[in-house]
């Protein structure tokens, strides 16, 4: 390929001319994808039109080939440990990027901030302002205040130096720091919690200091903390369903009117035979890298290399997904909370067996994806399996019913990380001999745990000795088995560093409660409370497309769909019927029924409110709120809470303190991104798919790089990537 022109040469820099500027930016737009003969066609049509020079679509890959090298995004490969094979685009890259982009970096906030009673961003939040490594820096009302330990002068007949009383800390304000560290060589030895014993200074060398401040050579160091999202999608656009799944994530550090926008949405992989934990084992594999030695970028700010380290601030992703993310044996078991050890049905108890009845309060409240139920069961199997196999059940007494109910609307005792992790020792200690496969199964339903990263081995195990006869000749088989498996069995969301998975997956509200509550009740209105009443749907669908939405900024009704399509609505619809819904049924439904939907409508307008003035008063607010919508539910009708989603609400008041405002970690923007992703699915070679859309991805964000800001994005191309 012809060189590329230095910035000064070509205005049109780092394309050769204006054509093949404009046909690579056509081409790798997120929503505009061209199959290799459209790009034929294109280039044709061009040429019969009497354009000069059009490039060929060698020419224009051998082009993208050398931009991508240049100023793009590396394609990574991976081998993943359950032995499919998967391509993830560079953090590392895209982080880079993002430095250099003057409309990203201008809003990012790399440190807490401390605002008293008001939570309006994730950066204010519980979680990176206190539980976060590293969180020693913070600001508040625009000063930065250090987390420190006080320093006690001691002087013996060994010397001079410093006691670190450990077990108290303080807060020291920028302004009252006199000395810097280069100037502060000290002996440092630090106490115990108790304040009584000494011990050694372990934590840093006192003559260099913190680890980052040794690698970054005087250089600036941040904190990325970031979003990560997984879910599965459709890679096809007929009903036929193709399951990809995907990781995606967005910069936590944006303000919460730019995390979710699609610009700030970047693709790390996609795989249609890789499951998600052995996919997220490449992610933590760089994402290990990267804090280990840091990520050196060109800060289009302050116009230097800073070294950024990045961290995960939470998982997101619908129930099911999370579940699987935290290691949790799914809303289908017995004890099907990921955050709490609440416990639900019993094995042997029955649920609802009216067909009707099944549909609406059935227990299929989360399996595969919340994005298949017209496809399969939620629960993996076909609703009448399920019924069947319920159906063999003695049912449920009342005290039974009235226990469960109790424990159903309370949180149970945190899942603790530490706790996972040996019970999952556990499982694989048991499965270690020959026998214990039920024991095994046994522990999972109790612990309600499940790693489908050691599951792969576990049915290794159990596999190896099954054509084998006698005791000590399966036990031998087993041991060899066990003697070839790699030193890590586990899932690596164990190894991100400072991530509980089941505390740090917060409530999702677009599913838990817009394609939860709400599509529940509607669907329940329409199709059991109104049926088949012709007077009372005509009457529902004239309310509704007679309802005023001037106040809600929304387009008029249609209420002939919304009631017709009742089973096949999507967020935003639920979204206006959340509203408009006490206003159109009232006298359409029983009085239960009605109470529970206005109890509804108020928790709405809470758990979406974008900027909390007084936290504590918010929260107190949102958790009576919720107590007082559970009641009413109850009241209607307690197999509602046959679904865990009803209890899983009631996590939702800590996650918001933890991690800011419930828009900040609804999904809506990244499940809008999946229709790019299947864009892109469609028009791969279907050889290779996962390569194929990384690859692409990778293309987009190497024009969106370019195209950002043009002579930031040639500081940035000249002074940054060229360096790596």
């Amino acid at each position: 390929m012809k060189s590329v022109d230095a910035p000064g040469e070509n205005e049109w820099f780092p394309w050769p001319n204006k054509l093949s500027c404009t046909i690579d930016i056509l081409m790798h737009l997120p929503r505009s994808v061209f199959s290799q003969r459209q790009v034929d066609l294109l280039t044709w049509i061009l040429h019969i039109n009497g354009v000069q020079n059009v490039p060929s679509v060698r020419t224009l890959k051998t082009l993208e080939d050398g931009l991508q090298k240049i100023c793009g995004i590396e394609t990574l490969p991976f081998t993943g440990a359950l032995g499919h094979k998967y391509y993830m685009n560079s953090l590392a890259d895209i982080i880079r990027q993002e430095m250099a982009n003057p409309h990203v970096r201008s809003q990012l906030h790399f440190y807490p901030e401390d605002t008293g009673k008001q939570l309006n961003e994730a950066f204010q939040a519980r979680r990176w302002l206190k539980e976060m490594d590293p969180t020693q820096w913070f600001c508040r009302e625009k000063l930065f205040f250090a987390k420190a330990w006080p320093l006690r002068a001691v002087v013996n007949d060994t010397g001079s130096g410093w006691i670190v009383e450990g077990h108290t800390e303080i807060e020291i304000s920028q302004k009252d720091l006199l000395v810097s560290f280069k100037n502060w060589r000290i002996r440092i030895e630090k106490t115990c919690q108790t304040g009584v014993s000494l011990e050694p200074w372990t934590l840093t060398n006192p003559h260099e200091g913190n680890r980052w401040r040794v690698l970054a050579n005087g250089a600036r160091v941040y904190s990325f903390p970031i979003w990560l999202y997984c879910d599965d999608t459709s890679g096809n656009l007929s009903k036929c369903w193709n399951k990809h799944n995907s990781f995606l994530f967005t910069p936590a550090g944006l303000p919460r009117v730019a995390v979710h926008q699609e610009y700030n949405i970047h693709f790390l992989c996609t795989s249609n035979t890789a499951p998600p934990l052995e996919m997220l084992d490449g992610f933590v594999n760089q994402l290990e890298n990267a804090q280990e030695t840091g990520i050196w970028a060109w800060d289009c700010i302050h116009k230097e290399k800073v070294l950024v380290i990045p961290a995960v601030l939470a998982l997101l992703g619908d129930n099911p997904m999370q579940s699987e993310l935290a290691c949790h044996v799914g809303l289908m078991g017995k004890y099907f909370c990921r955050v709490c050890n609440v416990k639900g049905h019993d094995a042997h108890d029955t649920a609802p067996t009216n067909a009707e009845d099944d549909q609406i309060y059935g227990t299929n409240d989360g399996g595969q994806s919340e994005d298949q139920e017209s496809v399969r069961s939620e629960g993996g199997e076909s609703a009448h399996a399920q019924k069947k196999s319920r159906g063999k059940g003695k049912k449920e007494t009342m005290n039974e019913m009235v226990s469960r109910i109790k424990r159903f609307v309370k949180i149970g005792e945190p899942r603790e990380r530490e706790h996972s992790i040996t019970e999952l020792k556990s499982m694989f200690t048991m499965a270690s001999i020959v026998g214990n496969q039920t024991k095994v199964k046994d522990k999972k339903t109790s612990s309600g745990l499940k790693d489908a990263y050691l599951e792969y081995y576990l049915d290794g195990m159990a596999a190896s000795y099954k054509k084998r006869r006698g005791g000590n000749s399966k036990q031998q088989g087993l041991d060899e088995f066990i003697q070839e498996l790699p030193e890590n069995i586990y899932s690596p969301v164990w190894h991100i560093k400072g991530l509980n998975p089941h505390s740090d997956t917060p409530v999702e509200v677009l599913h838990t409660v817009l394609l939860g509550f709400v599509k529940y009740f509607w669907r329940d209105a329409v199709h059991i409370r109104i049926g088949k009443n012709k007077i009372k749907r005509e009457l529902l669908e004239t309310r509704l497309s007679s309802f005023d939405t001037s106040g809600l900024g929304i387009p008029p009704l249609s209420g002939h769909t919304l009631v017709q399509y009742a089973g096949s609505l999507v967020g935003r619809d639920f979204r206006t019927i959340a509203q408009a819904a006490p206003f159109v049924l009232h006298g359409l439904v029983p009085q239960e029924c009605y109470d529970a939907w206005i109890a509804l409508s108020k928790i709405v307008p809470l758990i979406w409110k974008p900027e909390i003035e007084d936290l504590d008063a918010h929260l107190t607010l949102l958790e009576s709120a919720i107590q007082n919508f559970l009641a009413h539910t109850a009241y209607w009708t307690p197999r509602w809470f046959n679904k865990p989603k009803f209890h899983i609400l009631l996590h939702l008041p800590e996650h918001i303190r933890c991690f800011g405002p419930a828009a900040l970690f609804a999904t809506e923007g990244f499940e809008s991104f999946n229709a790019v992703i299947r864009a892109k699915s469609i028009y791969s070679n279907r050889q290779s798919p996962s390569h194929d859309i990384a690859r692409a991805f990778a293309h987009g964000n190497r024009i969106r790089h370019i195209l950002s800001d043009k002579e930031a994005d040639r500081e940035a191309t000249s002074k940054c990537f060229r360096c790596w």
